[in-house]
């Protein structure tokens, strides 16, 4: 079997840092051909090498990834490092959307999977958890259905057709935009961003726009997403799985579950955001607790 990868690797964190380091290459141009001052260089290496390795580095390093399927575990070979997954200890397995349409699979989710997703899984085994040796994500990949039907039959679940029957339930995550460590991280990314476009660019109205700007995108956003519903399909007692539009999650035995809430048992121990009731910011899985409608 043989991943097929989209041809770029663009997701909504893509998108983010792509305005900010286009914004360098431009501003970059600016200063050094219409100022004629020098720091444009600075400004001119940093969108270039952003460039460079998202388009030609990224793809030159997946075709060189090789995948061995076997009946029990897949081995994953990259430029530096080697990594092997029982399939019996995959507990979690979360498929998600790209704005391209392609997706990603991530195998037991690690907090730290997506803050150094190219360096764990194209060149190096890096990150921070405890479970970073049983977890891995298939970044970008075009024939979804192919592999995840082969790691849910190989993990234990029902196939397709048996699973699309199961009855679903309706669960809900409530947000809340007042959630300290949400509002934080917002706070960071917007001044980094407003920051960036602005030391570019030179322009302090243009800043003061950009800020303006993203505190209403902001804003809008956690409004929209105040509830949220999902559903939840039960296959037996250790088999769950919980799905929305465009993400799902299988969990195999990691969950808790009352007459009132589900809460996912996602096994990392160094990431604080697992505490709370919204999607990760920074990793964008799913979430860890879901209530239940009263009937």
């Amino acid at each position: 079997m043989k991943i097929k990868y989209s041809k770029f690797e663009i997701n909504m964190w893509d998108i983010f840092f792509l305005v900010i380091y286009l914004s360098h290459l431009l501003g970059g141009i600016d200063i050094l051909f219409n100022k004629k001052e020098k720091v444009g260089i600075i400004f001119l290496a940093i969108g270039i090498s952003y460039f460079v390795y998202k388009f030609l580095l990224v793809m030159i390093i997946k075709s060189k990834m090789k995948f061995d399927f076997s009946d029990y575990e897949v081995k994953i070979k990259g430029l530096f490092f080697e990594k092997t997954i029982a399939y019996n200890d995959i507990k979690t397995l979360t498929v998600r959307k790209n704005i391209l349409g392609s997706y990603d699979i991530l195998l037991n989710f690690d907090s730290s999977i997506n803050i150094y997703k190219y360096f764990c899984d194209l060149i190096i085994d890096v990150s921070i958890e405890s479970n970073h040796k049983k977890s891995y994500i298939f970044c970008d990949i075009k024939n979804k259905d192919e592999i995840l039907e082969y790691l849910l039959e190989k993990i234990g679940y029902p196939k397709k057709e048996i699973r699309e029957k199961v009855n679903g339930e309706k669960l809900y995550v409530k947000y809340s935009i007042f959630e300290r460590f949400h509002m934080l991280c917002c706070s960071i990314f917007s001044i980094v961003s407003i920051f960036s476009v602005g030391i570019a660019w030179g322009d302090l109205e243009l800043m003061i726009e950009l800020f303006v700007i993203i505190i209403l995108l902001l804003v809008m956003t956690m409004i929209k997403f105040f509830r949220k519903d999902y559903i939840m399909k039960r296959y037996n007692n250790y088999s769950i799985s919980i799905s929305e539009r465009k993400k799902e999650i299988y969990v195999m035995g990691h969950f808790f579950e009352t007459d009132k809430k589900v809460i996912i048992n996602y096994e990392n121990t160094n990431f604080n955001s697992v505490k709370f009731n919204f999607y990760y910011f920074q990793n964008n899985v799913m979430p860890k607790n879901y209530k239940k409608y009263d009937n």
